[in-house]
C-alpha cells in the first residue's frame, strides 16, 4: 500500500501539470491569434455547426459532438466561436490527462510514464488534435482507453465494452471504428492463438455487429453516410472491392497455421535488427508514398521551403526514430510490462498500411496520417524508452533537445515558418 501512494504521490505533479501546461499553451495561442483557425478541422466544424442552426443538414462525423456544442450555445448564450475555443481549452488538458490515466495503471514505473508523457508533446500527430475543438480530441483518447484495456486483460466484460463504445460511436465515427476494427483484430488473434474462447469470440462479433447496423441506420450519420457513397468513392464496385479484399487478406492471414506463426515470431526474434530495419524502410516508402499523394494545397504551407519541412517535421522524424530504437530493445526482451503498448502499436502501424493502401482508391488522401494520430499513445512510451537508450551518455542534454523537438512540432501546428 505504501509504495501505491507513494507512485501516486510521484506522479501527481506530472498528472496535474501537463494538462494545465496544455490548457494554457491553448490559451496564450488563441489570445496572440498564432493559432490559425482557417488551416484547421476546428474551422470546419464552426461552419457545419453553422449550418446546422440555419436548417441544414450537413455530413456530421461526430453528432453527439454537435449536439453538447448547440446546447450549451443555447443555454449560455455564448457565440459559437467563444464556446469553441473554451472546448478546445478544456479539451486539451482532458485529452492529456485522459492517455496518462492510461498510462498509470499500465506502465512499469513513473519514470517511464513521465517520460511517455512528455514525448507525446513533441510531436504534431498529438498537438494537432489535442489543440483543437473537434470531436477526434476526445475520440482518439477513449479508443486509446478503450483498446489498451481490451489488449491488458482480453477477458474484459462485453457489458463493459458496450457502456465504452456506444456513446464513442456517436461522439466521433472514426474513433469507433478505428477501436472495433482494433478489438476485432486482437481478439481474432488471441482465439487463433488458442487464449480466447469461440463463445466470447461470438458474442464481440455480435456485439460489434450490432453496434454497427445500430450506427448505419441511425438518423444522425444518415447524411453522412449518403455524402461518402456520393462523394468519398469513385463508385459501388470500389467500397465492394475495398471489403472483398480486407475479407480476403484477413481469411488468409488466420488461415496460417499457429505452428508457423510460432516458428516466423521465433526467426524474427533471432533477427531484430533486420526485423527493425524492415520496418524502418516500410515506413520510409509509406511516408514517401503518402507525400506523393496528398493534394497540392498541402503543400503549400511549407512554401518550397525544405528548411520549413525540416523543421516543422523534426518532432515527428526524432519520435518516430526513437520509436524504433525502443521497439528493438522490447524485442530484445531489456524490459518488462509494455507488452500491450508493442502490440497496439504494431496493430495500428498495419491499419496505417491498409489506410495508405486505401487513399489510392478515396478521394481524401490523408487517411493513414489520421490512423497515425490514433498510434501515437500506444508508441509514445516506446518513443521513451528509445530517447533513453539514445541520450543515455548525454543526459545533461535531455531537457534541451525535448524542448527542441517539442518548439519544431509546434511551428507545424501554427504553421511558423522561419524562412
Amino acid at each position: 500500500m505504501k509504495s501505491t501512494e507513494s507512485r501516486v504521490e510521484s506522479l501527481s505533479p506530472v498528472l496535474l501539470g501537463l494538462p494545465v501546461g496544455l490548457m494554457l499553451l491553448n490559451l496564450i495561442l488563441r489570445q496572440a491569434d498564432a493559432f490559425p483557425p482557417e488551416l484547421s478541422d476546428e474551422a470546419n466544424w464552426l461552419g457545419l455547426m453553422q449550418l446546422t442552426e440555419r436548417g441544414f443538414d450537413p455530413p456530421i462525423s461526430g453528432p453527439l459532438f454537435v449536439y453538447v456544442m448547440r446546447a450549451v450555445h443555447e443555454h449560455l448564450y455564448f457565440g459559437l466561436p467563444a464556446i469553441l475555443d473554451s472546448v478546445a481549452i478544456l479539451g486539451s488538458g482532458l485529452t492529456i490527462a485522459l492517455v496518462l490515466s492510461g498510462y498509470r495503471y499500465h506502465l512499469p514505473n513513473t519514470t517511464l510514464i513521465k517520460s511517455a508523457a512528455i514525448m507525446l508533446l513533441v510531436t504534431s500527430y498529438f498537438l494537432a488534435p489535442a489543440l483543437e475543438a473537434r470531436p477526434q480530441q476526445l475520440g482518439i483518447a477513449l479508443a486509446f482507453l478503450i483498446c489498451l484495456q481490451v489488449t491488458s486483460q482480453p477477458q474484459t466484460s462485453t457489458g463493459w465494452l458496450l457502456a465504452a463504445l456506444l456513446p464513442l460511436a456517436f461522439w466521433h465515427v472514426l474513433s469507433f471504428f478505428v477501436a472495433i476494427a482494433y478489438l476485432s483484430v486482437w481478439k481474432l488473434t488471441l482465439w487463433r492463438l488458442g487464449s480466447l474462447r469461440g463463445g466470447a469470440i461470438l458474442l464481440w462479433f455480435v456485439l460489434a455487429s450490432s453496434l454497427l447496423v445500430s450506427l448505419i441506420g441511425s438518423r444522425a450519420y444518415r447524411s453522412l453516410l449518403e455524402d461518402v457513397l456520393a462523394n468519398h468513392l469513385p463508385g459501388q464496385a470500389t467500397l465492394a472491392l475495398l471489403i472483398i479484399s480486407s475479407v480476403l487478406l484477413a481469411t488468409c492471414f488466420y488461415a496460417v497455421p499457429v505452428r508457423l506463426w510460432r516458428k516466423v515470431r521465433a526467426l524474427c526474434l533471432s533477427h531484430i535488427n533486420v526485423v527493425v530495419a524492415i520496418i524502418f524502410l516500410l515506413s520510409a516508402i509509406a511516408l514517401t508514398l503518402q507525400w506523393r499523394l496528398l493534394p497540392s494545397s498541402a503543400l503549400q504551407d511549407y512554401g518550397g521551403s525544405a528548411v520549413t519541412f525540416c523543421m516543422w517535421h523534426a518532432g515527428n522524424l526524432g519520435f518516430c526514430f526513437c520509436y524504433l530504437l525502443g521497439l528493438q530493445i522490447c524485442f530484445r526482451g531489456e524490459v518488462d510490462g509494455l507488452q500491450a503498448f508493442v502490440n497496439g502499436s504494431l496493430i495500428l502501424l498495419v491499419f496505417a498500411s491498409f489506410a495508405l493502401f486505401a487513399s489510392l482508391f478515396l478521394a481524401h488522401v490523408n487517411w493513414m496520417i489520421r490512423i497515425l494520430y490514433f498510434w501515437i499513445p500506444f508508441a509514445a512510451p516506446l518513443s521513451a524508452l528509445g530517447l533513453g537508450k539514445l541520450l543515455s551518455h548525454a543526459d545533461k542534454f535531455r531537457h534541451l533537445i525535448l524542448f527542441c523537438l517539442f518548439m519544431a512540432s509546434l511551428s507545424h501546428v501554427v504553421r511558423l515558418s522561419i524562412v
